[in-house]
Parts: structure tokens; C-alpha cells; sequence
């Protein structure tokens, strides 16, 4: 057997994923290294623009919910009665909740004026350039036939969803107020059991509404998206953005996993924002960075983790998202390193200058 002269060194690099994913290791040859050791750690893409699905919630439109309650106490029959003590209850509740939805120190630090209409970002990543787009659109996405606007990378829609159900709850509200007016100029008159149902069925669902927009706040400044938000139409079109990207989804919910909550306030309405990432089309491979001996010392590495394609090279400046072995990456979170003598040629290989 013929015996080889030369000695070779061999890293070996194992990583132990989930029991849904088989393990993987990866063998790289050191020996004649450049000073680094690049390690591919799945793909990269670049983030271009957000598609945004508005949620606009005008608060005055829960006031007029609060007087018309309040106008039905004012005539019921039994004022001291237990169906009069659990309205007046839940209304504490209601006007609890409505309370908290207001904008506080709506002049602070992350409050911008645009024409007149200040707005205040709650929680969130859009900057003033992202508000400034969604303003100047805010009336034309109402007037919209489909309450869609599209501007280059960004994609800006309404969803009614909010705004239909308080309307509709105002409309019962009305009418029970109505009935009960003209019921109050007859002697001894009494609520049916039906028409009970009605104003506490009602009551609640407006109880149900502010709730849910408390919790979808709360639940934003965790950078979760609601899942009572978003209509199951609004799912599979955010599922098909997703996918024509290029990004794998095994069902509606994995949808979830890709977006990210804004929540501001624009004059007196709440607006409750899902972004949806779009990519630029180009795929990047993820790469470590790990420095290396080398004519007895060791290269400085100033980015451990970069994205590549052929002579295209970014380097990672601050955390990323990731999803499973894709990275999706904001364009200001990179720094084009791809004419760097140094970083740039250790990862394609060759000696750094």
C-alpha cells in the first residue's frame, strides 16, 4: 500500500438539529487554510419591502357604543333590577377597557407630525419614511375599490374587519334604544326575555371587540401577530406572498412565523399593522466565519457571519430572523463587504491582504 507523505487535518463540525430534521455534518479540510474556516449554515435572503395589512380602528366610534348603552340604562324599566346591575357591570368593564386604549403622551419622543396628523408608534420597526408612506395613502386605501395600494416593494391594505363589527353592534345599540324609548311612554311596560338577550348579547360582544384589541397590542410589543386579526382570506393571501418568495410553508398557521406586528396611533384611530417580508430574488448562502492559525498568528475577524452569492458578499451586522435553515435579512442590518481585501478573499478562499 502506498503511504502518503503528507499529513491532513480534518474539522469536523456536527450540529444536532430536531428530531424533524436528520443530522447533518460537515467535513472541512483546514490544512491549507487562508486563515478562516467558512462553514455553510443554510440560506440567506434579503428582506426589499413589506407588503401591510392596516387594522384602523377608529376609537370615537366606541364612545358612541358607551352613550347608546348608557342611554338604554337610563330607560330601562328596573334600574335596581339584577338585568340593570349586570349591564351596568359589564359597562364598567367595557369602559375600562376603552380607557386603556387611549393614547398616552401622544407628544413623546416616538410621536412625528405629519401635515397635521400626529402619529405615534406604539410598538413596532417602522421609521418615519415607512409612517410617511402609510399617511400619505391612509385616505386613498379607503377610497380604493379594493382598499389596495401598491408602491414598488411595498404593498398597503385595509382590512375592514373592526371597523364593520362596531358598526354593526352601534346599529342594534340604536335600534334597541329606540324601541325602548318608545316602550318607556307606556305604563308598567317590560323587556322580553329576547329583548334582554339582545342588549347583554350585544354589550358583551363590544366587551369581546376592546378585548381583543388590548390583547393584540399586548401581544405586538411581544412581536407576535394576533391570530384574531388576520381572516382566513387574508391568511392564504399572506401564505401565497410567502411562497411565491420562494419560503417554504407547510400550512396557514407557518404564516404566523413571518410576520411582525406594528401597532401606532394616527389622530383619534388605532392602527393595528401585520407586515408581511418581500424578498429580492437572489438566494445567499449563510456563512461562519471562524478565524484560524496562520503563518503563526491568527486574522482579526470582524463579521463571524456573512450571506454570499458568486462575488456578492454581505455581512451580518445585527441579529436576523430566522426560519428553520433560512435567514431573512433587512438591507440596514448588512454591510456590503464584497470589494473588502481582507474578510471578502479569506471567505472566497483566498489570502487576505
Amino acid at each position: 500500500m502506498k503511504k502518503h507523505t503528507g499529513t491532513f487535518l480534518y474539522l469536523i463540525i456536527s450540529t444536532f438539529l430536531t428530531i424533524s430534521y436528520p443530522q447533518t455534518i460537515q467535513i472541512s479540510e483546514i490544512t491549507n487554510n487562508a486563515g478562516a474556516l467558512i462553514l455553510e449554515k443554510g440560506e440567506g435572503r434579503i428582506i426589499a419591502g413589506y407588503s401591510r395589512i392596516l387594522h384602523i380602528i377608529e376609537l370615537t366610534q366606541f364612545e358612541v357604543s358607551i352613550k347608546f348603552i348608557e342611554n338604554v340604562i337610563s330607560i330601562l324599566p328596573n334600574t335596581n333590577g339584577p338585568f340593570s346591575v349586570l349591564i351596568k357591570a359589564t359597562l364598567i368593564d367595557v369602559k375600562h377597557l376603552y380607557n386603556n386604549l387611549q393614547p398616552r403622551n401622544i407628544r413623546s419622543k416616538r410621536s412625528i407630525n405629519f401635515l397635521g396628523s400626529v402619529i405615534k408608534l406604539v410598538t413596532g420597526n417602522l421609521d418615519a419614511n415607512d409612517l410617511q408612506i402609510i399617511n400619505s395613502n391612509m385616505e386613498n386605501l379607503k377610497t380604493t375599490e379594493e382598499n389596495l395600494v401598491k408602491q414598488n416593494n411595498n404593498q398597503l391594505k385595509i382590512n375592514t374587519r373592526f371597523e364593520d363589527r362596531i358598526n354593526f353592534i352601534n346599529d342594534q345599540f340604536r335600534s334597541q334604544h329606540n324601541l325602548l324609548k318608545e316602550l318607556s311612554l307606556q305604563n308598567n311596560y317590560l323587556l322580553t326575555e329576547d329583548e334582554k338577550i339582545s342588549i347583554i348579547f350585544n354589550l358583551y360582544t363590544l366587551f369581546d371587540i376592546l378585548n381583543s384589541i388590548e390583547n393584540a397590542i399586548v401581544l405586538a410589543k411581544l412581536n407576535i401577530v394576533s391570530r384574531f386579526i388576520l381572516t382566513q382570506k387574508e391568511l392564504e393571501m399572506i401564505a401565497q406572498e410567502i411562497q411565491s418568495d420562494g419560503l417554504n410553508i407547510q400550512n396557514l398557521d407557518d404564516a404566523y412565523s413571518y410576520l411582525s406586528p406594528t401597532v401606532f396611533y394616527r389622530g383619534s384611530s388605532l392602527i393595528i399593522c401585520a407586515n408581511i417580508p418581500r424578498l429580492i430574488p437572489t438566494h445567499f448562502k449563510k456563512l461562519s466565519v471562524e478565524p484560524l492559525p496562520y503563518n503563526n498568528r491568527t486574522i482579526k475577524i470582524n463579521y463571524k457571519n456573512v450571506l454570499q452569492h458568486d462575488s456578492t458578499i454581505f455581512a451580518i451586522r445585527t441579529n436576523c430572523e430566522e426560519h428553520n435553515d433560512v435567514t431573512l435579512c433587512e438591507r440596514k442590518q448588512l454591510t456590503d463587504i464584497s470589494n473588502d481585501q481582507c474578510e471578502s478573499r479569506l471567505i472566497q478562499g483566498q489570502t487576505g491582504k
